[in-house]
Protein backbone atom coordinates (compact mmCIF):
# COMPACT_ATOMS: atom_id res chain seq x y z
CA UNK A 1 0.00 0.00 0.00
CA UNK A 2 1.50 3.31 -0.82
CA UNK A 3 2.55 5.58 2.16
CA UNK A 4 1.42 8.44 0.42
CA UNK A 5 -1.54 9.06 2.84
CA UNK A 6 1.26 9.28 5.72
CA UNK A 7 1.96 12.53 4.68
CA UNK A 8 0.15 15.84 4.97
CA UNK A 9 -1.48 18.39 3.03
CA UNK A 10 -2.92 21.44 4.47
CA UNK A 11 -6.88 21.66 3.91
CA UNK A 12 -8.16 23.03 1.67
CA UNK A 13 -9.80 27.08 2.14
CA UNK A 14 -12.87 28.87 1.47
CA UNK A 15 -12.99 32.43 0.30
CA UNK A 16 -15.11 35.16 2.06
CA UNK A 17 -18.29 36.78 1.35
CA UNK A 18 -20.37 39.36 3.03
CA UNK A 19 -23.64 38.66 4.82
CA UNK A 20 -25.90 40.95 2.43
CA UNK A 21 -25.34 38.37 -0.47
CA UNK A 22 -26.53 35.77 0.67
CA UNK A 23 -30.08 37.59 -0.41
CA UNK A 24 -29.47 37.68 -3.80
CA UNK A 25 -32.22 35.60 -5.29
CA UNK A 26 -30.35 32.75 -7.40
CA UNK A 27 -26.49 33.25 -6.64
CA UNK A 28 -26.35 30.56 -4.22
CA UNK A 29 -28.72 27.63 -5.79
CA UNK A 30 -25.81 25.13 -6.65
CA UNK A 31 -24.74 25.44 -3.03
CA UNK A 32 -25.56 24.46 0.73
CA UNK A 33 -24.86 24.99 4.12
CA UNK A 34 -22.95 24.37 6.95
CA UNK A 35 -22.30 26.20 10.45
CA UNK A 36 -18.95 27.79 10.65
CA UNK A 37 -17.05 26.86 14.58
CA UNK A 38 -14.20 28.76 15.58
CA UNK A 39 -11.85 26.52 17.26
CA UNK A 40 -8.76 25.06 15.40
CA UNK A 41 -9.00 23.51 12.02
CA UNK A 42 -7.72 19.90 12.09
CA UNK A 43 -6.88 16.88 9.84
CA UNK A 44 -6.82 13.79 10.74
CA UNK A 45 -4.81 11.77 8.93
CA UNK A 46 -4.34 7.62 9.35
CA UNK A 47 -1.69 6.12 7.65
CA UNK A 48 0.08 3.57 8.29
CA UNK A 49 1.04 3.88 12.20
CA UNK A 50 -2.79 4.94 13.43
CA UNK A 51 -4.16 8.61 13.26
CA UNK A 52 -2.56 11.89 13.67
CA UNK A 53 -3.86 15.32 14.02
CA UNK A 54 -2.28 18.19 12.08
CA UNK A 55 -3.30 21.74 12.29
CA UNK A 56 -3.86 23.82 9.08
CA UNK A 57 0.11 25.06 9.26
CA UNK A 58 1.00 21.55 10.15
CA UNK A 59 1.60 21.54 13.73
CA UNK A 60 0.97 17.79 15.37
CA UNK A 61 -1.68 17.96 17.51
CA UNK A 62 -2.22 14.06 18.20
CA UNK A 63 -0.94 14.27 21.47
CA UNK A 64 -3.33 16.93 22.71
CA UNK A 65 -6.61 15.06 22.24
CA UNK A 66 -5.75 11.52 22.93
CA UNK A 67 -9.17 10.06 23.72
CA UNK A 68 -10.10 12.25 19.95
CA UNK A 69 -7.22 9.55 18.60
CA UNK A 70 -8.71 6.68 20.23
CA UNK A 71 -12.33 7.39 18.95
CA UNK A 72 -10.34 8.02 15.21
CA UNK A 73 -8.24 5.07 15.51
CA UNK A 74 -11.86 2.85 16.18
CA UNK A 75 -13.54 4.19 13.47
CA UNK A 76 -10.88 5.37 10.39
CA UNK A 77 -9.41 2.59 8.25
CA UNK A 78 -5.77 2.91 7.14
CA UNK A 79 -4.71 5.69 4.38
CA UNK A 80 -8.18 7.70 5.46
CA UNK A 81 -8.08 11.80 5.74
CA UNK A 82 -10.60 13.29 7.69
CA UNK A 83 -11.36 17.03 7.73
CA UNK A 84 -13.14 18.95 10.75
CA UNK A 85 -12.23 21.27 13.78
CA UNK A 86 -11.69 20.55 17.22
CA UNK A 87 -13.22 22.33 20.00
CA UNK A 88 -14.33 22.58 23.12
CA UNK A 89 -18.60 22.55 22.55
CA UNK A 90 -20.90 24.38 25.02
CA UNK A 91 -23.57 23.27 24.20
CA UNK A 92 -26.26 22.22 21.24
CA UNK A 93 -29.39 24.71 19.74
CA UNK A 94 -31.66 22.80 17.23
CA UNK A 95 -32.49 24.99 14.00
CA UNK A 96 -35.00 23.19 10.93
CA UNK A 97 -34.56 20.13 13.11
CA UNK A 98 -30.59 19.44 12.78
CA UNK A 99 -28.35 19.46 16.01
CA UNK A 100 -26.16 22.39 15.63
CA UNK A 101 -23.43 22.80 18.31
CA UNK A 102 -22.13 25.97 19.73
CA UNK A 103 -18.70 25.94 20.40
CA UNK A 104 -16.20 27.73 23.13
CA UNK A 105 -13.39 29.62 21.37
CA UNK A 106 -11.63 31.20 24.44
CA UNK A 107 -11.89 27.78 25.85
CA UNK A 108 -10.54 25.83 23.04
CA UNK A 109 -7.45 28.03 22.48
CA UNK A 110 -6.33 27.80 26.05
CA UNK A 111 -6.40 23.86 25.92
CA UNK A 112 -5.10 23.77 22.09
CA UNK A 113 -2.50 26.92 22.75
CA UNK A 114 -1.03 24.76 25.18
CA UNK A 115 1.53 22.52 24.98
CA UNK A 116 0.28 18.30 25.12
CA UNK A 117 1.08 17.90 28.80
CA UNK A 118 -0.42 21.33 30.22
CA UNK A 119 -3.27 20.18 27.30
CA UNK A 120 -4.49 16.96 28.59
CA UNK A 121 -4.35 18.58 32.29
CA UNK A 122 -6.57 21.41 31.32
CA UNK A 123 -9.47 18.84 29.94
CA UNK A 124 -9.30 16.97 33.40
CA UNK A 125 -9.28 20.14 35.58
CA UNK A 126 -10.85 23.39 34.36
CA UNK A 127 -12.14 22.45 31.18
CA UNK A 128 -14.37 19.70 29.55
CA UNK A 129 -12.79 17.46 26.51
CA UNK A 130 -12.00 18.73 23.27
CA UNK A 131 -14.79 17.43 20.58
CA UNK A 132 -13.57 16.79 16.77
CA UNK A 133 -16.61 18.33 14.86
CA UNK A 134 -16.22 16.28 10.92
CA UNK A 135 -16.80 18.37 8.06
CA UNK A 136 -15.33 16.32 4.93
CA UNK A 137 -13.65 13.07 3.94
CA UNK A 138 -11.33 13.65 0.96
CA UNK A 139 -9.22 10.30 1.59
CA UNK A 140 -11.36 6.96 2.93
CA UNK A 141 -9.24 3.41 3.50
CA UNK A 142 -7.09 4.14 0.54
CA UNK A 143 -9.63 5.61 -2.35
CA UNK A 144 -8.60 9.25 -3.27
CA UNK A 145 -12.23 11.24 -3.12
CA UNK A 146 -11.28 14.03 -3.65
CA UNK A 147 -12.21 14.53 -7.04
CA UNK A 148 -15.64 13.62 -6.45
CA UNK A 149 -17.88 15.83 -5.95
CA UNK A 150 -18.79 17.45 -2.14
CA UNK A 151 -22.51 16.26 -2.36
CA UNK A 152 -21.38 12.35 -3.00
CA UNK A 153 -18.59 12.73 -0.58
CA UNK A 154 -20.83 14.03 1.73
CA UNK A 155 -23.18 11.06 1.22
CA UNK A 156 -21.02 8.87 1.62
CA UNK A 157 -18.99 10.33 5.31
CA UNK A 158 -23.34 10.26 6.39
CA UNK A 159 -23.46 6.23 5.82
CA UNK A 160 -19.94 5.64 7.46
CA UNK A 161 -20.08 8.05 10.51
CA UNK A 162 -20.07 6.33 14.00
CA UNK A 163 -22.87 7.98 15.53
CA UNK A 164 -23.22 7.90 19.13
CA UNK A 165 -19.59 8.16 19.77
CA UNK A 166 -18.50 10.10 22.33
CA UNK A 167 -16.43 13.34 20.85
CA UNK A 168 -17.47 12.98 17.21
CA UNK A 169 -19.90 15.09 15.72
CA UNK A 170 -20.90 15.37 12.30
CA UNK A 171 -21.62 19.01 10.89
CA UNK A 172 -24.78 19.19 9.65
CA UNK A 173 -25.71 20.75 6.22
CA UNK A 174 -28.44 23.25 4.81
CA UNK A 175 -29.39 22.83 1.58
CA UNK A 176 -32.45 25.26 0.77
CA UNK A 177 -30.44 28.38 -0.45
CA UNK A 178 -33.41 30.77 -0.46
CA UNK A 179 -33.11 30.34 3.10
CA UNK A 180 -28.94 31.18 3.98
CA UNK A 181 -29.91 34.27 4.88
CA UNK A 182 -32.19 33.05 7.38
CA UNK A 183 -30.19 30.56 8.33
CA UNK A 184 -26.70 33.13 9.07
CA UNK A 185 -28.96 35.06 11.77
CA UNK A 186 -30.61 32.24 13.08
CA UNK A 187 -27.41 30.62 13.93
CA UNK A 188 -25.49 33.70 14.69
CA UNK A 189 -28.08 34.92 17.34
CA UNK A 190 -27.27 31.77 19.09
CA UNK A 191 -23.90 31.99 18.77
CA UNK A 192 -22.31 30.44 16.01
CA UNK A 193 -19.71 32.07 14.34
CA UNK A 194 -21.15 32.07 10.90
CA UNK A 195 -21.42 29.53 7.90
CA UNK A 196 -19.58 27.96 5.37
CA UNK A 197 -21.30 27.61 1.57
CA UNK A 198 -19.95 25.20 -0.33
CA UNK A 199 -20.87 24.13 -4.25
CA UNK A 200 -21.83 20.87 -4.59
CA UNK A 201 -19.75 20.26 -6.92
CA UNK A 202 -16.75 21.39 -5.82
CA UNK A 203 -14.03 18.96 -5.46
CA UNK A 204 -11.56 19.07 -2.52
CA UNK A 205 -8.24 20.52 -3.42
CA UNK A 206 -5.30 20.21 -0.91
CA UNK A 207 -3.63 23.57 0.11
CA UNK A 208 -5.79 25.98 -2.41
CA UNK A 209 -8.57 28.50 -1.88
CA UNK A 210 -9.93 27.84 -5.17
CA UNK A 211 -12.31 30.29 -6.93
CA UNK A 212 -16.39 29.53 -6.85
CA UNK A 213 -16.11 26.96 -4.31
CA UNK A 214 -16.09 27.16 -0.72
CA UNK A 215 -16.99 30.80 0.91
CA UNK A 216 -17.08 31.83 4.63
CA UNK A 217 -19.79 34.68 6.11
CA UNK A 218 -18.82 35.79 10.17
CA UNK A 219 -21.08 37.81 12.32
CA UNK A 220 -18.41 40.13 12.46
CA UNK A 221 -15.48 40.67 10.50
CA UNK A 222 -12.18 38.66 12.19
CA UNK A 223 -9.62 38.88 10.42
CA UNK A 224 -6.01 37.40 11.31
CA UNK A 225 -3.09 39.62 10.98
CA UNK A 226 0.81 39.63 11.65
CA UNK A 227 2.00 41.47 14.77
CA UNK A 228 4.75 44.22 13.25
CA UNK A 229 5.40 46.34 16.62
CA UNK A 230 3.60 48.05 19.58
CA UNK A 231 2.86 51.21 20.95
CA UNK A 232 4.20 52.54 24.13
CA UNK A 233 1.24 52.62 27.33
CA UNK A 234 0.30 55.64 28.70
CA UNK A 235 -1.21 56.13 32.24
CA UNK A 236 -2.04 52.88 34.29
CA UNK A 237 -0.17 50.73 31.12
CA UNK A 238 3.27 52.76 31.48
CA UNK A 239 5.99 50.91 30.68
CA UNK A 240 3.96 48.09 29.36
CA UNK A 241 2.96 48.27 25.23
CA UNK A 242 -0.38 50.01 24.58
CA UNK A 243 -1.58 48.35 21.28
CA UNK A 244 -0.51 45.49 19.24
CA UNK A 245 -0.02 47.00 15.92
CA UNK A 246 -0.23 44.58 13.41
CA UNK A 247 0.03 44.43 9.12
CA UNK A 248 -0.87 42.02 6.29
CA UNK A 249 1.62 39.62 4.78
CA UNK A 250 2.42 40.29 1.25
CA UNK A 251 5.95 38.33 1.59
CA UNK A 252 8.94 38.74 -0.94
CA UNK A 253 10.43 41.75 0.88
CA UNK A 254 7.56 44.37 -1.09
CA UNK A 255 6.02 45.31 2.20
CA UNK A 256 6.97 48.79 4.01
CA UNK A 257 10.42 49.34 4.08
CA UNK A 258 11.41 46.64 2.41
CA UNK A 259 9.90 43.85 4.64
CA UNK A 260 7.08 41.40 4.28
CA UNK A 261 4.09 42.79 5.53
CA UNK A 262 1.98 46.64 5.26
CA UNK A 263 0.50 48.02 8.25
CA UNK A 264 -2.76 47.74 8.34
CA UNK A 265 -3.49 48.98 11.88
CA UNK A 266 -3.47 48.58 16.01
CA UNK A 267 -5.61 47.07 18.53
CA UNK A 268 -5.90 46.84 22.13
CA UNK A 269 -8.24 44.42 24.05
CA UNK A 270 -5.88 41.93 25.60
CA UNK A 271 -5.96 41.22 29.81
CA UNK A 272 -3.65 43.25 31.61
CA UNK A 273 -1.85 39.72 32.61
CA UNK A 274 -1.56 38.87 28.79
CA UNK A 275 -0.30 42.63 28.40
CA UNK A 276 2.50 42.00 30.66
CA UNK A 277 3.57 38.94 29.37
CA UNK A 278 3.97 40.82 25.75
CA UNK A 279 5.98 43.76 27.30
CA UNK A 280 8.21 41.52 28.95
CA UNK A 281 8.99 39.72 25.74
CA UNK A 282 8.27 41.87 22.91
CA UNK A 283 10.44 40.82 20.07
CA UNK A 284 9.24 37.00 20.99
CA UNK A 285 5.86 37.94 20.15
CA UNK A 286 6.39 40.18 16.77
CA UNK A 287 5.76 38.29 13.84
CA UNK A 288 3.16 35.71 15.53
CA UNK A 289 -0.08 35.49 14.37
CA UNK A 290 -3.47 37.08 15.94
CA UNK A 291 -6.62 37.60 15.37
CA UNK A 292 -8.69 40.80 15.54
CA UNK A 293 -12.56 41.57 15.34
CA UNK A 294 -14.30 44.88 13.71
CA UNK A 295 -17.53 45.45 13.46
CA UNK A 296 -16.90 47.28 10.36
CA UNK A 297 -14.26 48.10 7.87
CA UNK A 298 -14.13 51.70 6.03
CA UNK A 299 -11.99 53.55 3.34
CA UNK A 300 -12.50 53.52 -0.31
CA UNK A 301 -9.55 51.48 -1.58
CA UNK A 302 -9.03 47.80 -2.64
CA UNK A 303 -8.19 47.14 0.57
CA UNK A 304 -10.28 48.63 3.40
CA UNK A 305 -9.62 49.44 7.21
CA UNK A 306 -10.89 47.59 10.43
CA UNK A 307 -12.50 50.29 12.35
CA UNK A 308 -11.98 50.26 16.34
CA UNK A 309 -10.17 46.70 15.74
CA UNK A 310 -10.26 44.64 18.87
CA UNK A 311 -7.57 41.69 19.89
CA UNK A 312 -9.11 38.91 19.61
CA UNK A 313 -6.46 35.47 20.34
CA UNK A 314 -3.25 34.86 19.16
CA UNK A 315 -3.23 31.90 16.81
CA UNK A 316 -0.81 29.37 17.33
CA UNK A 317 -2.77 27.14 14.39
CA UNK A 318 -1.46 29.60 11.33
CA UNK A 319 1.26 31.42 9.66
CA UNK A 320 2.33 34.75 8.75
CA UNK A 321 1.80 33.94 5.33
CA UNK A 322 -1.57 32.89 5.42
CA UNK A 323 -2.59 36.46 6.83
CA UNK A 324 -3.19 37.97 3.53
CA UNK A 325 -5.82 40.11 4.50
CA UNK A 326 -8.24 38.67 2.51
CA UNK A 327 -11.16 39.56 4.59
CA UNK A 328 -10.07 43.68 3.89
CA UNK A 329 -11.02 43.43 0.24
CA UNK A 330 -13.56 45.65 -1.00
Amino acid sequence: MTTAFDNFDAPMLCKSTQRETLDIKGKWSDYLAEPKHDGTRCLAIRGGNGVKLYTRTGHNYTDHVPHIVDALNAWMPQYSVIDGELAIIDRHVTVGRKRVPVTNFNSTMRIMGSGAERARELQGSEFGLIDFIVYDAPRWGGSDLSGEYLSDRRTDLKARFPFGSENLFLNPIFGDPSRFGELFDTLTGHGVEGIIIKNTSSLYVFNARPNATWYKVKAAVTIDMVVTGYTEGTGKYEGLIGAVEFGRWVGNGEGDNGGDTIHVSRCSGMTDALRKEISANRDAYLGRVIEVKSNELVGSKEYKTPRHPQFVAFRTDKRPEDCLGEELKS
